[in-house]
């Protein structure tokens, strides 16, 4: 049985003075970076990051999690039992309130278009919300029904362009002794659910010294990424990416130099692509490169952001852009080096082109703009 939720409130934002009680925030602008040209001309190369404007805020607000359609159409989700949309290029969000008596986190979110969206909200035990559950819109946010109710606690998920996805997140005990990933698969855009199989993925790790079991960090519901013919990778809290090439049927694990957990992965195709994490004292790599979809990972980058990464993108396969509440960072070389970017408390950040973007965090949404010269 579905069930049916109801929303109340559809607040739209439309200017720096509007109540901090519309949970919004405020774009943010990208400058384009442009060369200097032996012949006279003056061609605009790939554009480069250089500052945040803000326009909406809202001390009150946590954005977690973020997906962007096209330069007109972004969905987001966080803390505080709501989610947000903007089809305008963030002039004005709309701010979706369940109608029950449970304020739940919303950790991920994924927008088929500008209608249909799904949203993953955790545990909350003293708010008497014991388990993780997947909620989907199919009328713009009018209306949300719970599609999957899971005891673990979720941690990000992405689907494929044909409507098949996944959703993992920590582990848990099994009856037998062994630790055990959750992960679950949908071949209609999240309406129905199905778990893999405990054979067909890896036992979790567990580390003892600490009492953590393997599972993802839900920072920037960016932990997660399908894409191409079935290909997805799932990153974890004990360092490992774990892979599937068959639309999640069955995954395999595969170590990387990341020392303490991956926060994101991103895939520029379906053999190039990046995992941003932790070091620590025994290491402060905190970015990883695969060039071959995942089966192998070298280290690319040390202490970026201090050595902290929450969430990522790329807007190119050259730019790539990082997020943590204390800083941002831009990279231009494919993620060698890396040049900070002042900013304030930003987790996520996502794009669905390379000139159009957001980013979000404690306190708010942003926009990204390119401006060319």
């Amino acid at each position: 049985m579905f069930a049916s939720v109801k929303l109340h409130v559809r607040h739209t934002a439309r200017s720096a003075g509007t109540s901090s009680f519309l949970r919004l925030l405020f774009p943010l602008t990208l400058v384009a970076g442009l060369g200097p040209l032996a012949t006279g001309c003056r061609p605009a190369e790939s554009p480069e990051l250089s500052g945040w404007q803000i326009q909406f805020a809202d001390t009150t607000a946590v954005i977690v999690a973020m997906s962007a359609i096209d330069p007109l159409t972004a969905w987001a989700s966080g803390d505080g039992g709501f989610v947000l949309r903007t089809v305008n290029a963030g002039k004005t969000w709309e701010q979706y309130t369940v109608l029950d008596t449970l304020v739940r986190d919303y950790r991920d979110v994924h927008a088929f278009s500008r209608t249909e969206a799904v949203a993953v909200s955790i545990p909350r035990p003293e708010r008497g919300i014991p388990g993780s559950a997947i909620f989907a819109t199919a009328d713009s946010g009018s209306t949300w029904r719970e599609t999957l109710s899971h005891p673990a606690f979720l941690s990000c998920m992405d689907f494929w362009d044909n409507g098949y996805g996944f959703v993992a997140g920590d582990s848990y005990l099994r009856g037998d002794g062994e630790r055990e990933i959750p992960i679950l698969r949908t071949e209609d855009r999240g309406i129905s659910w199905s778990a893999v199989p405990h054979d067909a993925k890896p036992v979790a790790l567990y580390t003892a010294e600490s009492g953590l079991s393997e599972g993802g960090y839900a920072a920037s519901g960016t932990c997660a990424v399908a894409r191409g013919e079935g290909l997805g990778w799932y990153g974890t809290t004990h360092s490992r990416v774990l892979r599937t090439a068959d639309y999640g049927m069955t995954w395999t694990p595969f170590d990387t130099p990341i020392p303490d957990g991956i926060f994101s992965l991103v895939f520029v195709d379906d053999t190039t692509g990046f995992a941003f994490g932790r070091g620590d004292s025994t290491s402060r790599v905190n970015v990883a490169q695969t060039q071959d979809g995942g089966l192998t990972w070298s280290a690319l980058a040390e202490d970026v952001l201090g050595g902290h990464i929450f969430g990522a993108a790329a807007l190119s396969r050259e730019h790539l852009v990082v997020v943590h509440p204390s800083a941002s960072a831009l990279s231009t070389d494919g993620g060698l080096t890396w040049r900070n970017i002042p900013s304030k408390d930003l987790w996520t950040v996502t794009f669905a082109s390379p000139d159009a973007g957001w980013a979000g965090g404690r306190g708010g949404l942003d926009r990204a703009r390119f401006v060319r010269r």
